[in-house]
């Protein structure tokens, strides 16, 4: 038997694929290594972000070089692969090294470990995009709700995002086709509600097609019997277009969505090359939240020239239009970054300003799931976590919540309930860092 034990510097694609990776070992006798335990193997999930990710992979690096043994093996996947040459050349030598380029690095993991030459099948690299979102007792991830990645890659070229100087940052979207066949068999086979995901899901379709065609993806997977719910997370609203629009407004099974906004400062926007004005980002959410859409956002502190009045007019904006943060990210610098050719922010002012955002977003956040409980009527026994009943409700950006007692004990994961959540809990975190509804 062996064990693997799990670095993850990557994104939610590259978690993904952990799972998978995890789920493939069981049928190979591979077991997870947990913190502090001896393994066998080492796999870094490495992520092409940003200066301080990266430094993170070289200090893992260091760690385990310094203290592994001959018969131990460093396997390293993930967006380095891109940097695949190079990485070959700075640990030539080192037979204990392993460089895995393919993207979809489960099988050849696997392979490595058990000295197995199995070819990557369709289903594996299908498998290795979807997320499920939560767990039950066992371990085994619970499949009543997914998140699935649909495409990678992004053109914007926002200053700050490492597709500046990647070598490989153009759309490749999973085809319509083959997408609705895979959610159509999880579908029969329970999943009640579907995210769609990916680095920017607003461009699916573009490099298959020639055209934008995620309102078509939408509307044909929401026709399908026995899915309650769709969520849409990386929107952007550079690159909205009013097929999509109007299939977000108007679907009534697409409930959720994030619209990453990173700041409501025009200033930062335009130095961040963001593509949009606040008030162009308002009008859109404006209208989708009077149709009773759920929206939520992932901000960002510490971009250079940020001031204290820029992050104020985020704080206001997100308090008067009631929008959920899903979470900040403080800013990286990187020499390859256009942003880093701007005067950058001490990384103590940095720490400052994300932590003046997270006290005034946490309470909005909180603000925000007061006025959802008003408006949350059903939700979806997802899975049965250590005596606790863990739901999904149609608002996937504040999270799910969980209940306790009786009357859920004869429920199975999959069931609908008529319900609404009683308070919102900020101290047992049972499903994530943040508050969870009680119902």
């Amino acid at each position: 038997m062996s064990r693997i034990k799990i670095y993850h510097l990557g994104c939610i694609a590259g978690l993904a694929k952990a799972i998978q990776l995890i789920d493939l070992g069981k049928k190979y006798g591979i077991e997870l290594a947990e913190a502090g335990e001896e393994t066998d193997n080492h796999l870094i999930i490495t992520c092409m972000g940003t200066g301080v990710t990266i430094q993170s992979f070289y200090d893992i690096m260091e760690d385990i070089l310094n203290r592994i043994n001959d018969k131990e093996k460093i396997i390293i996947v993930g967006c380095f692969n891109k940097e695949g040459e190079y990485l070959k050349k700075m640990f030539e030598g080192q037979q204990n090294i392993r460089v895995i380029e393919d993207e979809n690095w489960p099988r050849p993991v696997i392979n490595e470990i058990m000295g197995l030459s199995e070819k990557t099948t369709e289903r594996d690299i299908l498998d290795g995009r979807k997320l499920p979102i939560f767990n039950n007792s066992d371990g085994n991830p619970s499949e009543v709700v997914i998140k699935y990645m649909i495409e990678d890659g992004c053109t914007n070229r926002c200053s700050f995002c490492k597709n500046n100087y990647i070598k490989d940052p153009t759309v490749k979207s999973i085809s319509e086709e083959v997408v609705l066949k895979y959610l159509r068999e999880k579908i029969a086979a329970g999943t009640r509600q579907i995210i769609l995901g990916g680095e920017n899901t607003t461009l699916y379709g573009i490099d298959l097609y020639g055209r934008r065609t995620l309102h078509s993806l939408i509307r044909k997977l929401s026709e399908e019997e026995g899915l309650e719910y769709i969520s849409v997370d990386e929107l952007t609203v550079a690159n909205m277009y009013p097929e999509l629009f109007e299939e977000l407004l108007n679907n009534p099974k697409v409930t959720s969505m994030q619209f990453q906004l990173e700041s409501a400062s025009n200033k930062i926007l335009k130095l961040m090359n963001r593509g949009h004005t606040i008030q162009t980002y308002d009008d859109y959410i404006a209208e989708l939240m009077k149709k009773g859409k759920y929206i939520g956002t992932i901000l960002m502190s510490g971009y250079p020239g940020e001031t204290y009045d820029d992050l104020d007019e985020t704080i206001e904006y997100m308090q008067r239009r009631g929008i959920y943060t899903v979470g900040i990210s403080e800013y990286e610098d990187h020499h390859c970054l256009p942003s880093s050719k701007k005067e950058q922010l001490p990384d103590e002012e940095k720490r400052n300003h994300t932590n003046y955002l997270a006290k005034a977003i946490t309470e909005n956040n909180y603000r925000v799931m007061v006025g959802s409980m008003q408006t949350i009527e059903t939700a979806i026994l997802t899975a049965k976590f250590n005596g606790y009943y863990i739901f999904s409700t149609p608002n996937t950006c504040s999270g799910g919540g969980y209940g306790i007692g009786k009357d859920f004990a004869d429920l199975e994961p999959g069931a609908i309930l008529k319900i609404k959540p009683k308070s919102i809990d900020n101290s047992l975190k049972v499903i994530e860092k943040r508050g969870v509804y009680r119902f």
